[in-house]
């Protein structure tokens, strides 16, 4: 209830921002930001830590025309840190700062996000970093150590993050919900599992210490002024090992009544434009077909299904309604707004009338009362069948055969023997041997390696999660994990 209570509080005061009680507004919101804050650092004041002094952290930050949000931040850095501190200063006017723990990097005006942590990135020279933005504000039991110390006890992982508080509303985002743009490689673990009591995520907070060379090796797209995180972590997929302390914690105050800044953070819909055509493409590292290049209406019957496919998860039906030629995608269900704050929690945003995806595009949710489809029945239990998978839809269009995994992505044309084995799978699947026998029976003469060939494809559909293995054994090695 306190959490639906908080949104509420939030929405009106987002309506008022541009009405005459802006101002009061302003006052309300700043002066109730400011107690929160001084209760929560007079709460962790009895549990203070000495700053850490351990020469192997170094702390980042990206800002831009926040200049008194970056000097609220640095002021409490000293209590809980005593090391190199790096600033990456994109503003008008660059910050000074005559504190010699400090070092700010200025850069062209308005160069972006991505470009300034490669920039702090490419200065960090110490084993670990502690990413940060400039609107954190870290309390006196803030403990450096405690992350430290457990990435040095495991060598395997990568990211060690915490969890992000945000004023005044006092909540926080879900990240083990949150889809990625795209999937392009092989986790190392799963998310989930348990590492010395912490869960593995395949997305975190942008608010982590790190092992420097793990997040340089992948790096922020230098292209990405503003919409950084689901991109980074989209790419980091099957390279990184991340995992989350919710008790590690930090307060994060948006700017709201900044108009000027604003201004250039709301500017994000070059950013979407470029996400889209690059995780379309099937993400950096491709995939066993080549990439596509979606028409409107194939990118529409995809984000339809991606919204049926989530609609089904919560119990709502959907369906899609009929929309002026070129108009945007329509889309019916009983209850809109449960809808698209279910979308909105896994990548959608809001929009003026609408919602958007950074791949799918814009939707328009309606009032309409489709019939709820059937779900699927649980396979019997026997040996291990391979299925199209639920949360996958498919464009047959003769030249090509194009497969969404939903509702993140990534969207691929499937090459041979790819689109033979969706064929030869049917609507009911078949044993993994069959579906290899099937393929190979479409062959004169298939070369010795074949086999192993299309087994190596049939991997990729699994883990790309357009194929489903169903059945004793599967259910046997989800209830080991």
């Amino acid at each position: 209830m306190p959490g639906r209570v908080a949104t509420r509080i939030e929405r009106l005061v987002r309506r008022g921002l541009g009405t005459p009680l802006r101002g009061p507004l302003r006052i309300g919101y700043d002066s109730l930001v400011a107690a929160e804050i001084a209760v929560g650092a007079l709460l962790a004041s009895r549990h203070r830590r000495p700053a850490y002094a351990g020469g192997d952290v170094t702390v980042v930050a990206k800002t831009f025309e926040r200049p008194r949000i970056l000097g609220r931040f640095l002021a409490g850095l000293p209590r809980v840190f005593a090391g190199p501190v790096l600033i990456a200063d994109d503003s008008r006017n660059p910050v000074r700062i005559t504190d010699p723990q400090v070092t700010v990097f200025t850069m062209p005006f308005d160069s972006g996000i991505g470009p300034g942590r490669n920039l702090l990135l490419s200065h960090v020279q110490t084993e670990f970093v502690l990413m940060c933005d400039d609107d954190f504000i870290l309390l006196p039991d803030f403990d450096i150590a405690r992350a430290v110390g457990y990435l040095q006890r495991h060598n395997e992982v990568d990211v060690y993050a915490g969890r992000v508080i945000n004023l005044p509303q006092l909540s926080n985002v879900d990240y083990s919900r949150q889809a990625l743009l795209g999937q392009p490689g092989t986790p190392k673990l799963r998310q989930g599992t348990l590492i010395e009591g912490l869960p593995v995520l395949y997305k975190v907070p942008n608010f982590y210490l790190a092992r420097t060379a793990s997040i340089r090796g992948v790096g922020y797209d230098q292209r990405l002024k503003r919409v950084d995180h689901n991109d980074f972590f989209s790419s980091a997929f099957g390279r990184l090992v991340c995992v989350q302390d919710r008790g590690w914690t930090c307060l994060h105050a948006h700017t709201i009544f900044d108009q000027h800044y604003q201004s250039f953070r709301l500017d994000m819909d070059e950013d979407f434009a470029y996400l889209a055509r690059k995780w379309a493409r099937g993400g950096p590292s491709g995939f066993a077909g080549a990439g596509v290049d979606l028409t409107a209406e194939q990118r529409a019957t995809l984000h339809a299904a991606a919204i049926a496919c989530l609609g089904r998860d919560i119990g709502l039906a959907v369906t899609r309604l009929e929309a002026p030629p070129g108009d945007e995608l329509r889309i019916g269900t009983t209850q809109p707004e449960q809808l698209a704050e279910a979308l909105i929690r896994i990548g959608w945003a809001r929009r003026p009338g609408a919602l958007e995806h950074p791949l799918w595009g814009r939707v328009v949710l309606a009032v309409a009362s489709p019939e709820l489809p059937p779900s699927q029945p649980d396979s019997d239990a026997g040996p291990t069948r391979i299925v199209r998978s639920a949360r996958a839809a498919w464009i047959d269009d003769d030249d090509v055969l194009i497969g969404a995994s939903l509702p993140g992505g990534p969207v691929l044309a499937l090459e041979s023997p790819a689109d033979l084995l969706w064929e030869v799978l049917g609507e009911h699947g078949a044993p993994r041997d069959e579906v290899v026998d099937r393929v190979l029976a479409h062959f004169e003469n298939p070369p010795a390696e074949a086999r192993e060939q299309i087994e190596a494809t049939l991997d990729q559909l699994l883990r790309a999660g357009l194929f489903d293995a169903v059945g004793a054994e599967t259910d046997a090695a989800e209830g080991a994990g």
